[in-house]
């Protein structure tokens, strides 16, 4: 039996869209219709554009912010302070509006959900019991740790359109402490931008998905001291020319780089060679990328393109 693929003009909610919809056709009496689970399939997707529209989660979007808790529908609704079958009919039924939205948008913030979490403390022991309270709790704390978690929780935008992984960002650290020695944490910060600015000019998307806020001493990873705190990123104080600094000293990794990402990290690494921190900071101070941003405020990657090193690059 075929399924047809036709564009229909659907009303939802007072919007008028186009969408996509799939229909079975029956030869003998020459007509399309439906059974209840192609019709179901098709009543989500009108729900689904109708968020797209809105800028509203998806109830897949949903779904998965839940199973990041291990959270059935009802006791995801409780946790968060909602009616015990709300979260259901998100998935399956109803659009959720603007305020329920950005609740559930915000909870996929372990540390947003913690507190969602002890304010319905009561309801959710009443319905569940202690022991699942305690599991939950206990799962959404070393999710608060989890440094790819919080990372993610950035806009794409903001992180180069790629996802943070901090054991690839361990590899590239690795790259870098190959070709570069004597690596400090400054000099390391500012050499991570230029790599993901060049990987993000070449390919729209940066190397690491890190996010970067302007400092006074330049570009500076979001969560920087986290990310530096791994165990298997070993930093230690220490003294060059009188100044004390942190220097990386050691950094374990066997994530497999590309080729053309190898290739990026030697330009960058190469380029900046015979820069001390200072050096590297001036540099960096007389990007547009950094003139132009707000201190404090998230460096855009759109400012790639504008950077003076890599017209050099082939």
């Amino acid at each position: 039996m075929s399924i047809f693929k036709i564009l229909e003009k659907c009303e939802y909610k007072g919007l008028t869209f186009d969408v996509e919809l799939e229909y079975y056709f029956d030869d003998i009496i020459n007509e399309y219709y439906v059974d209840n689970e192609l019709g179901n399939e098709n009543l989500r997707k009108i729900r689904n554009k109708y968020r797209e529209l809105n800028n509203l989660l998806l109830d897949s979007e949903i779904k998965e912010i839940r199973n990041q808790y291990n959270l059935s529908q009802r006791d995801f609704s409780i946790a968060l302070g909602l009616g015990e079958v709300t979260i259901t009919r998100y998935e399956s039924k109803t659009v959720q509006d603007k305020s329920q939205d950005e609740l559930i948008r915000q909870s996929k913030n372990p540390i947003f959900f913690l507190e969602c979490l002890n304010n319905n403390k009561d309801k959710f022991i009443e319905v569940n019991g202690t022991l699942k309270y305690s599991q939950v709790y206990e799962l959404t704390i070393e999710l608060s740790k989890n440094i790819d978690i919080l990372i993610n929780l950035f806009s794409i935008e903001d992180r180069g359109n790629s996802k943070f992984t901090l054991d690839k960002l361990k590899g590239v650290i690795y790259k870098i402490k190959e070709k570069r020695n004597v690596l400090t944490k400054t000099v390391l910060a500012k050499l991570l931008w230029y790599i993901d600015c060049l990987s993000f000019k070449l390919t729209n998307k940066s190397m690491t998905g890190i996010v970067y806020k302007s400092m006074p001493f330049g570009a500076y990873p979001e969560l920087y001291d986290r990310i530096l705190s791994d165990e298997d990123i070993k930093v230690e104080l220490s003294w060059i020319k009188d100044y004390e600094c942190y220097l990386i000293d050691d950094v374990k990794s066997d994530f497999e780089l590309t080729n053309d990402e190898k290739k990026i990290i030697e330009f960058v690494v190469n380029k900046f060679k015979d820069f001390n921190a200072k050096e590297i900071v001036n540099y960096m101070h007389q990007e547009k990328a950094y003139q132009e941003t707000e201190l404090f405020s998230i460096i855009s990657y759109n400012y790639s393109s504008n950077i003076r090193l890599f017209d050099d690059y082939k």
